[in-house]
Order: C-alpha cells, then sequence, then structure tokens
C-alpha cells in the first residue's frame, strides 16, 4: 500500500513493469499534472547542491495514488510530501541534484519518474539539466 504522507525517491530502478491501472466502477479517475517537466539549473561549481520545488496535482475526481518514484542517477534524489493526493489537492516534489556526487563536469541531464494511478498518464518524467563548471 503506498504511503499518504511523504515519500522518497532515490536511484533504485525498478525491476518490473508498473503496477498495473485498475479501471474505476465508480467512472472516477486522477489526472496528474506536473507544474513543469523540465527544469535548467544553469553553470554551477562541482562542488554544489542544488535543489527545485515543483507542484505535482490531481486535477481528476479520485485519489492519485504514486506507485512507483524514481531518479536516473543516484546524484539525484526527490522528495515528494505525499504518495496519495486527493482530487483537487496538490503535493511538493522536491528534486535535489549533488554535483558532487561523482566526477562529472559539462552538460548533463537527469530524470525523476513518477509512476501513478492516472490511466492517462501513468509515468510522467520530470528532466533536470545542470552545467558543471570543471574542476
Amino acid at each position: 500500500m503506498p504511503s499518504a504522507g511523504p515519500i522518497v525517491a532515490i536511484h533504485e530502478m525498478p525491476t518490473g513493469p508498473p503496477p498495473a491501472v485498475r479501471p474505476s466502477s465508480d467512472g472516477l479517475y486522477p489526472d496528474i499534472e506536473l507544474s513543469s517537466l523540465h527544469y535548467d539549473f544553469g553553470t554551477v561549481e562541482p562542488e554544489d547542491n542544488l535543489e527545485q520545488t515543483f507542484q505535482v496535482a490531481n486535477r481528476g475526481d479520485a485519489d492519485l495514488v504514486i506507485n512507483q518514484f524514481y531518479t536516473t542517477c543516484g546524484c539525484t534524489t526527490a522528495r515528494l510530501t505525499a504518495g496519495i493526493i486527493p482530487p483537487g489537492q496538490e503535493a511538493e516534489l522536491t528534486v535535489y541534484f549533488d554535483a558532487d556526487f561523482h566526477p562529472v563536469e559539462g552538460s548533463v541531464e537527469r530524470a525523476v519518474i513518477i509512476g501513478s494511478s492516472d490511466p492517462d498518464e501513468p509515468e510522467v518524467i520530470l528532466t533536470i539539466a545542470v552545467d558543471v563548471l570543471p574542476q
């Protein structure tokens, strides 16, 4: 059962397909909407720790259940303030990028993947870009 409270995404990709979205018997469905699907941190120093907050809204008429939540690299983590978002409500998604996690320089793009109970959009990908200066 997904958590109604905060959940954290790390680089731990799932081993199988996302959980199937079950049809609603009452005709009510969640509808996920992110305030942005991309963010560019710009040029940063190699030791910088960055963060950016986004909104994850449920524009539908049934609870939005987050059933997968992970990142594409260990240098990127994320925190979502709720694993279940009621209709008409929002949760805060904070994405963290650690430029010093492993040696990296130049243009980098990472992603946060959110799998949910939205039948029309069961997976949403939020990307971040950063240009890390040489050490």
